[in-house]
């Protein structure tokens, strides 16, 4: 089964590693492979935000493009570029020419499609066994299946792969497993883990509000005395090394302090409305099998309220365990309602997308709710809510074809009936289900297409015999990490650490060569109250049309006084 639904990912996925952000994570990746530094500014392309009116790129003042979004996943992206530029200078050699006439930027693109889809893969595959932890195989499939196609989970692997999310949802789980293997856990674990996570906030923003789950459920332990409080200052040690690494690459690209992430930030509107319920890219729109979800989190604190945790001795029943398994799942939840707030104090709800991709790094939160949903004993009920789950999945294709299509944005003055918006389903069919460019896919990715199987069937046969035991009774029954994620958290670190040094060492010198190079007079160093400008105006400038769209003019004529006061912006 595996294998089938593999080769299906495989068979359909665009190969052009087009997504909402592949300009600057293309950028990222090229100039590590190319430059051997993380300055963009040269390898961005004209669409791009920091390409200021008067046609110069805005740099900070060490000559770095200024872009807050996160360059850590470089160390997963970069073997798959060093990979098609093998693979491209093989088939120069031989001369095969059916896949070296494409040229290599196709080839790189491919590659860099593929891995979102092996990205992608693992997260499911590992999900799987995240829900194994707590639910039987049936509901755990079911679930996966469930919300793979009833939110956009699918859409951002297959179609538009050139994102961080979905890199993003595989480290999400990984980092959910951790915690679940260090109930019990040892002090090295912990350590391991503070060094898993510094990379994760490295890679992509989203994870930084997984501190707050990594806080609470620490302190639901300690409370259930599963764990001493000095662990915590193991998790501390282990994050510090990643930690001095972001900010000295950061250091480098802004020439200050400065974190880019609060940039985006706009504490003078708030769109938790509109980004929850909006027609236009709502998350709860989009994907209505979310109202099942958070609805079974309602059920699980009723749950928690009818009964008492006892913690006297540090001994267990199985319903405490229960309770303790409950606990998880809530604060798991109450981290998720805490991004989705955060998020609505940005400029724009969605990133120019359907807003239900910014919470495609909790797909493993949302999976373990539906298959605690799907735990309900009424058999009828149970049916009922599997029924349900269709039109759902086919409300999300909808939506998600006219967001392809931009359809949506014309829906905001006046939706057409349902039997109108219908036809327009076949795009997102033909997105997610219809192979595409199979004999480019195999010429340069067979290879790596065996080495993946190959890891993939490894990494169950482990998973499968080492199963975390969720609140083990006693010490004898701990089960120690598995070897794939200690070798993985460490390949992590090493990697970052390598492109970091490489970044120190090559960042300046390069410099040296664009000036040389009259690169540099196509630059303007900007103030860094302008690094987050031009990325800030295009979403203010896109809620101001919203509004009015929507007749809502004192809010449109609000955002564009903020516009105003923030940038002194007056178009």
């Amino acid at each position: 089964m595996l294998l089938v639904v593999f080769i299906y990912f495989f068979s359909v996925y665009d190969i052009n590693f087009y997504g909402p952000d592949d300009a600057i994570y293309f950028a990222y990746i090229s100039s590590v492979a190319e430059d051997g530094d993380l300055n963009a500014a040269d390898d961005i392309g004209q669409r791009y935000p920091y390409y200021l009116d008067s046609g110069k790129i805005g740099v900070s003042g060490t000559y770095n493009l200024p872009d807050f979004h996160n360059h850590g996943g470089v160390v997963l992206w970069v073997p798959f570029y060093a990979y098609a530029k093998f693979m491209y200078q093989a088939a120069s050699k031989f001369k095969v020419s059916s896949l070296s006439s494409g040229g290599l930027s196709r080839i790189i693109r491919c590659a860099l499609s593929f891995s979102t889809v092996i990205f992608g893969f693992c997260a499911v595959i590992l999900t799987y066994f995240l829900c194994r932890v707590f639910f039987n195989k049936s509901n755990s499939l079911l679930s996966i299946a469930a919300i793979t196609l009833g939110t956009p989970y699918l859409y951002f692997m297959l179609a538009e792969p050139g994102n961080a999310n979905i890199l993003a949802s595989l480290l999400s789980v990984v980092s959910i497993l951790f915690c679940c293997y260090l109930v019990n856990g040892r002090k090295s674990d912990w350590f391991l883990y503070g060094l898993f996570f510094s990379i994760c906030i490295a890679v992509k923003l989203d994870l930084w509000f997984q501190l707050i789950f990594i806080g609470l459920f620490f302190s639901v332990l300690i409370l259930l005395k599963q764990v001493p409080p000095r662990n915590i200052l193991y998790f501390i040690l282990g994050i510090l090394p990643g930690a001095a690494l972001i900010f000295i690459n950061n250091y480098i690209k802004y020439g200050t302090f400065h974190i880019g992430e609060l940039g985006v930030l706009n504490l003078r509107e708030s769109y938790f409305f509109e980004q929850l319920f909006s027609s236009y890219r709502g998350i709860f729109y989009t994907s209505p099998i979310l109202y099942l979800c958070f609805l079974e989190s309602i059920f699980i604190i009723a749950d928690l309220v009818k009964n008492k945790i006892n913690v006297a001795g540090g001994r267990f029943d199985n319903r405490d365990r229960e309770i303790g398994t409950d606990l998880f799942f809530i604060i798991l939840v109450f981290y998720v309602l805490i991004k989705i707030f955060v998020m609505s104090k940005n400029y724009a709800w969605g990133g120019g997308t359907t807003s239900g991709r910014l919470l495609l790094t909790e797909f493993p939160v949302f999976v373990l709710l539906f298959s605690r949903l799907l735990e309900i004993k009424k058999r009828r009920l149970r049916y009922a809510i599997i029924i349900a789950v269709i039109p759902f999945i086919a409300w999300n294709l909808l939506v998600l074809s006219e967001y392809m299509t931009g359809a949506d944005f014309k829906y905001i003055v006046r939706m057409p009936p349902l039997n109108m918006r219908i036809p327009i389903i076949k795009s997102a069919f033909y997105a997610l289900f219809y192979p595409k460019e199979l004999y480019i896919k195999i010429q340069s990715c067979f290879p790596l297409l065996i080495i993946v199987l190959a890891g993939i069937f490894y990494l169950v046969s482990i998973l499968s015999r080492n199963r975390p035991l969720f609140f083990a009774r006693h010490k004898a029954m701990m089960t120690r990490l598995p070897m794939p994620l200690v070798i993985f958290t460490v390949c992590l670190f090493t990697g970052y650490a390598a492109v970091t040094s490489s970044n120190i060492i090559n960042n300046s010198r390069n410099v040296r060569l664009l000036k040389k190079d009259g690169f540099l007079e196509k630059t303007k160093i900007i103030a860094p109250y302008e690094f987050e400008k031009e990325e800030n105006i295009g979403s203010m400038e896109a809620m101001i049309e919203y509004f009015r769209l929507k007749k809502d003019f004192g809010r449109a004529e609000r955002i564009q006084r903020s516009k105003e006061k923030i940038y002194g912006d007056k178009t």
